[in-house]
């Protein structure tokens, strides 16, 4: 017989010879799931949906049914990366709360359960694991790693996966089959579990401190360095203010300022906003007029370019891009290879994404030329969310100035996730921005990798993605339809947004190129900077914690977690918008 709750586990129901089992993993995992095989009867809620089904945590108590002497507590868990956007630290702090609640000593076993079809851009969103094993080993906990096969993926697929785990921890890793026995053959297999004060434990996790960490020592630039934008207009551009007479300064030298001056402001009328100001003087004023209209004239978005971007060379008016979007390991390249019958994109097979620049190919098709576009995802797994958004962003303007219009866009998904996880969720919301309502009607959402779920499975989640997430979009005009791997199915979709009218732009584009906006300043460059400033709280609260925890693995994470930091805050501050922008907008020079 099981005993459910919401509340800390009493002493009195248990006693030391107990094991605490502490069922853990990402939303959609199957926490509940084991727990319900492992009592042989539904003892706690499944989520039947793609929304997170477990927002409590509960305790069951269950005897060994072979030696029913033996009993485990299993408790019952929130995920990590859940669909209502909690931040894994928030969920750490729920588990605490709830160890703090029993303050008695228990034998401690972890076992972390993890999807045998997780995605591939799994890497970014197994923190929490690495977390668990570092705080397990430091404890000598009891620790194991579940790969969950009850979604019925293929034998070799679930092979793969519990291999790379097994390959990459000093953990026992064992596969959960959906069965009673399999869920009482990984509860018996760690034998060794200590005796651990549950408070112990709490203080342990990671949870969010109440006083996070200051980066206030970092070293602010001078104003006008951050007048317009950043290092590039420091010394020796500034010799200006120091040199009296116009005849010392060089064309050379008062080129080059001008260069720098040019990527933040159009230059003749900053200077003379910055006259009228009295910030500088009328010298530097005619040197700026007389040079300036000699310069072409670049946009912002052009600035962006680096030597490594691939763009159609040869884009004339007329063509027509179709772009792949969607999520890292949503099968973005298998789309394209299945649709051109052969192998021209790579595909990722492991846990790292293999689609990281924007690449282009022909789609032979009677009297028109048109492009299948390959994007990487956001969340990538060797590569920044700043720079996958200037890949894109880029990619999409240089193909709209020379006058190619898009024929449509597909978003992949895929069909085997359990949950809409927060990563899938960012990249919905950053596919949104960069579109833009108008796109609307020449979208078609497409889900994938139908042939690893049962149909009924399939049809429930599609139901919820079309009912809830897609809800917005599918009102305002665009489709959904599913990628059943075969090339008619490719063709299908494709043929389907041929024969719809060509979107004159998409919102990105018109904001690059018609407004000429910086990256910055679009909609999709707000809302990635604003998802990094709060990522960027979570480090710093991560790192308050890890300090004052102390020892050679917190020191460790500590490492680890201060590069993220310096990362972020780098992709921050590469969008942040310049101070001398903002005063042009303020004045209504530029738009944004």
């Amino acid at each position: 017989m099981s005993t459910s709750t919401s509340i800390p586990i009493p002493q009195s129901d248990v006693t030391e010879n107990d094991t605490l089992a502490l069922i853990v993993g990402e939303s959609g995992a199957g926490k509940s799931t084991f727990i319900n095989r492992a009592a042989n009867t539904d003892v706690t809620a499944v989520g039947a949906d793609l929304d997170s089904a477990t927002q409590v945590l509960s305790y069951h108590i269950l005897p060994d049914p072979v030696n029913p002497a033996e009993r485990y507590v299993l408790v019952d868990t929130p995920g990590f990366n859940d669909s209502n956007g909690n931040p894994d630290q928030i969920i750490f702090s729920q588990i605490a709360d709830y160890l703090r609640g029993s303050p008695f000593k228990m034998k401690i076993l972890v076992v972390y359960l993890i999807q045998a079809d997780m995605p591939d851009d799994a890497v970014t969103r197994l923190r929490p694991l690495t977390l668990l094993k570092a705080i397990g080993k430091k404890m000598a906990l009891g620790f194991c790693i579940a790969v969950n096969n009850a979604t019925g993926v293929s034998e070799e697929k679930a092979c793969l996966q519990e291999d790379k785990y097994r390959a990459n921890s000093s953990n026992l890793v064992y596969r959960f089959h959906n069965s009673h026995d399999s869920a009482w053959d990984i509860l018996r297999g760690n034998v060794d579990r200590p005796l651990v004060e549950l408070t112990a434990l709490a203080d342990a996790l990671p949870v969010p401190s109440q006083n996070p960490i200051s980066h206030s020592q970092q070293q602010q630039k001078p104003w006008y360095a951050r007048l317009f934008g950043g290092k590039k207009c420091m010394s020796p551009h500034w010799l200006f203010f120091r040199k009296r007479n116009i005849e010392q300064i060089g064309d050379l030298e008062a080129s080059s300022f001008l260069q720098q001056l040019q990527t933040s402001v159009h230059s003749m009328q900053f200077a003379s906003v910055m006259v009228a100001s009295g910030l500088i003087t009328t010298h530097y004023l005619r040197i700026t007029l007389l040079i300036a209209p000699q310069m072409p004239a670049v946009q912002q978005w052009e600035k962006e370019i680096k030597p490594d971007d691939h763009f159609i060379t040869n884009g004339r008016e007329g063509d027509l891009v179709i772009p792949i979007m969607g999520p890292t390991g949503a099968g973005k390249s298998t789309f394209i290879n299945t649709l051109l019958g052969a192998s021209y994109a790579r595909v990722g097979h492991d846990l790292q994404s293999e689609t990281q620049y924007i690449h282009h190919y022909a789609l032979p098709y009677p009297g028109r030329r048109i492009y299948i576009v390959d994007t990487p995802g956001f969340d990538d797994t060797s590569t920044g969310d700043r720079e996958i958004l200037r890949r894109i962003a880029v990619w999409m303007a240089k193909s709209y100035r020379t006058e190619m219009k898009v024929g449509g866009i597909i978003y992949l998904q895929e069909i085997t996730q359990t949950r809409v996880t927060g990563t899938t969720r960012k990249n919905m919301d950053m596919f949104e921005k960069l579109c833009g309502p108008n796109a609307a009607s020449s979208i078609t959402l497409a889900t994938t990798k139908w042939t690893e779920v049962k149909e009924s499975v399939g049809r429930q989640r599609e139901a919820q993605l079309r009912d809830e997430h897609w809800k917005d979009m599918l009102r305002d005009g665009s489709k959904i339809r599913r990628f059943e791997g075969s090339r008619d199915s490719a063709q299908k979709i494709v043929n389907e947004i041929l024969a719809r009218k060509a979107l004159d732009a998409t919102q990105i584009q018109g904001e690059l190129v018609d407004v000429d906006k910086l990256l910055a300043e679009t909609d999709a460059g707000r809302t990635l900077r604003y998802t990094l400033k709060e990522l960027l709280e979570q480090q710093k609260k991560m790192a308050e914690r890890l300090r004052q925890e102390g020892g050679d693995d917190a020191n460790a994470q500590l490492v680890e977690n201060d590069n993220k930091i310096r990362a972020i805050l780098g992709q921050i501050h590469d969008l942040n918008i310049p101070l001398g922008r903002k005063i042009m907008r303020w004045l209504g020079i530029v738009k944004g």
